[in-house]
């Protein structure tokens, strides 16, 4: 076990000199931002994969995470864990990223690009599972990417507390097979002309299985615009999938509030499956809409 370890912090090594940012490039917290979808293998047969969402501190020193990671070892029950936690960028390339019980990694940061880092290299340990070597992608690399839907025109939720698609998208069958992502953003607006406070819950669907949800938002009244991104992405053995979104409400009187989900699902992809941006009011009211205005889903 030692011996595997040190192959690949040697590997590491040469990595971090060849795939590091070229000169002039700085590398701080503020470049590790958003979301990344990770997978890697500990001793044996241990598969680790899922996602972190990274958010950076003002002196771009470091900053916080949380995420959904799930660890599977040959024919044994898959175990997901959902760590929160600080990471560190120090030095030229190197990171630590910490959940207290759940995460000790250390590594590299590669592929600078505009100042926003497209990839994390790092070992060590996480949900029990020890010397797991690890790659992160950040959702956002361009590259090469097929445009699955645009959906320009707005679509209104309103006068309902029932949970209702804002977006929704059938994903055909075998689409996602073989470690492919999606990847979309969704812009909309939304009015509470109800004279007082009302909430609004955000969340993502895959198939049967809710992926992410924002907890609800208490937002005043008034008119306020907002953004998601969101992701999904086979896990290399069509079973499991890992998801997330991030975005901001600009609210009317509070102003920018975040809007932070991550989660998994298990459904068949090679079945068509129905991905989902779903949004819930708190009262049922013409004056309180949720409008989306566009959507753009890529396959990546």
């Amino acid at each position: 076990m030692r011996k595997v370890m040190m192959g690949l912090t040697g590997t590491l090594v040469v990595l971090g000199v060849a795939l590091g940012p070229r000169p002039g490039e700085a590398v701080d917290s503020c470049s590790i931002t958003g979301i990344y979808s990770l997978s890697g293998f500990a001793l044996g047969d241990t598969e680790v994969f899922g996602v972190l969402v990274f958010t950076p501190n003002g002196p771009c020193t470091g900053g916080t995470f949380i995420g959904n990671v799930t660890i599977k070892q040959g024919g044994n029950p898959a175990t997901t864990i959902a760590p929160t936690g600080t990471y560190v960028v120090s030095g030229a390339i190197a990171i630590s990223i910490t959940a207290p019980g759940l995460v000790t990694l250390t590594g590299f940061v590669s592929q600078i690009a505009n100042n926003l880092a497209n990839a994390i290299h790092a070992a060590g340990d996480v949900g029990g599972a020890i010397n797991v070597g690890l790659t992160m992608t950040r959702s956002a690399v361009t590259g090469v990417s097929t445009i699955l839907d645009r959906s320009p025109g707005a679509l209104e939720v309103k006068n309902t507390t029932s949970l209702s698609a804002a977006y929704a998208f059938t994903v055909p069958a075998n689409t996602l097979v073989g470690g492919k992502l999606l990847r979309g953003r969704l812009l909309y607006d939304y009015t509470n002309n109800t004279g007082g406070p009302k909430s609004l819950l955000i969340a993502l669907s895959f198939g049967g299985s809710l992926i992410a949800q924002q907890g609800s938002l208490l937002l005043n009244t008034g008119f306020a615009f907002g953004e998601l991104e969101f992701v999904l992405g086979d896990t290399l053995n069509s079973t499991f999938q890992n998801g997330g979104f991030r975005g901001v409400h600009r609210d009317p009187t509070t102003g920018s509030i975040p809007l932070l989900g991550v989660g998994s699902a298990g459904e068949n992809l090679a079945l068509t499956q129905t991905l989902a941006i779903t949004i819930s009011h708190s009262a049922a009211s013409a004056d309180l809409i949720f409008r989306k205005l566009s959507v753009v889903l890529e396959l990546l």
